[in-house]
């Protein structure tokens, strides 16, 4: 397999002002996710049909001649771009539309949902790809030829994917949805922060005392705060077992988180007083109440348009989460419960066509 690799500044400005000349280029990454809060970007591989590039992010530090390469192309084809997107998104990189998710279009050209990158080559090309590398640590240096191989053998691909994929997908009058669901995926990339992500990884609180879930949500808030500053992975700074314990502590004690499981003595040092504080201010919550729940009526509503759905789905030959997945059927249920007409977000474009209106009209 071909492939230059870009490790200087005057190099990538060449070869990326090359890259708008094509009517689709291919962006993959290659990053390392376990040991920080954000994905750090070991390796950026782009495709046109003319050449295979591997650009060292560490090596050149300013990535704007990428970021501008990137932007002048008419096309940019991913799979599974959701990381890909974050990890660009951190070395200031972000990709704008139109942009092709070949997952999403695999599954929309009824090849199957949530297929990997190997089984769709194989599926379409005939080809075998090996997983050799996929477990590398991708910010050591220097980066072995096995690695390189593997790194540009997993964007060259990516071309002729995504030209017999949009191919498909222009004779099923496809192709603008497919582009519409990829695009959701940049919106997803760039928007700030849910305040409520920390909570809802704690799953539920129902079986504390209101006092201790208070102190749960406070402290919950805290570690999704403190691991995006330290960078670090949220289980590291403070894991979920752990979190109940300190929300179950009694800040009235001398000691309260003494001889806490999986709460170390030096953390205890560190951080301590702030888990103090946010005890004694964290008041109390109530339990949760029923309102956030579907009443029977709008379960078994719920339930009549998740049928239509997946008929719908079969018709078409693709998953029914990808036609509307639940939740965004429960939210057009609770808008028209409210007295609301519009479609959620997740029902517009061409998606309206498919099975919105269908949805609004069995609802009617």
């Amino acid at each position: 397999m071909a492939f230059e690799m870009i490790t200087s500044p005057e190099r990538l400005q060449e070869v990326a002002a090359d890259w708008r000349r094509h009517p689709a280029l291919a962006v993959d990454t290659e990053f390392v996710f376990e040991r920080t809060f954000y994905p750090r970007l070991g390796l950026v591989q782009v495709a046109t049909p003319a050449g295979t590039w591997l650009v060292d992010p560490l090596a050149l530090g300013d990535l704007a001649p990428l970021a501008r390469g990137l932007a002048g192309a008419p096309l940019r084809t991913l799979h599974a771009g959701q990381g890909d997107l974050l990890a660009l998104a951190r070395r200031s990189v972000r990709l704008a539309a139109p942009l092709f998710d070949t997952q999403i279009g695999a599954a929309l050209a009824g090849l199957g949902g949530g297929l990997s990158y190997q089984r769709l080559v194989a599926a379409l090309l005939g080809v075998e790809l090996g997983k050799h590398a996929t477990r590398s640590d991708w910010l050591a240096r220097p980066l072995s030829e096995r690695q390189l191989a593997y790194a540009a053998e997993d964007v060259s691909h990516l071309v002729p994917v995504g030209e017999e994929l949009r191919a498909r997908l222009g004779r099923l009058d496809r192709l603008a949805w497919a582009l519409e669901d990829s695009a959701r995926l940049l919106a997803e990339a760039a928007a700030p922060p849910d305040p409520e992500e920390g909570v809802r990884r704690l799953g539920s609180l129902g079986h504390l005392s209101p006092r201790a879930r208070a102190a749960a949500r406070a402290l919950a808030d805290w570690r999704e705060r403190e691991a995006a500053q330290r960078d670090l992975p949220r289980r590291w700074l403070l894991s979920d077992d752990a979190l109940v314990r300190i929300a179950r502590s009694d800040p009235d004690q001398p000691e309260p988180f003494a001889g806490l499981e999986g709460v170390p003595r030096a953390q205890v040092a560190s951080d301590g007083p702030a888990w103090l504080e946010l005890l004694r201010s964290a008041g109390e919550e109530p339990a949760p109440v029923a309102s956030g729940r579907l009443d029977p009526r709008e379960r078994k509503s719920v339930e009549r348009l998740a049928a239509l759905v997946r008929r719908r789905a079969d018709e078409l030959g693709i998953p029914a989460e990808l036609l509307a997945p639940r939740r965004v059927l429960v939210e057009l249920v609770r808008s028209r419960a409210g007295g609301g007409d519009g479609l959620p977000e997740g029902l517009r474009g061409s998606l309206e066509r498919e099975i919105g209106r269908d949805l609004t009209a069995a609802l009617a």
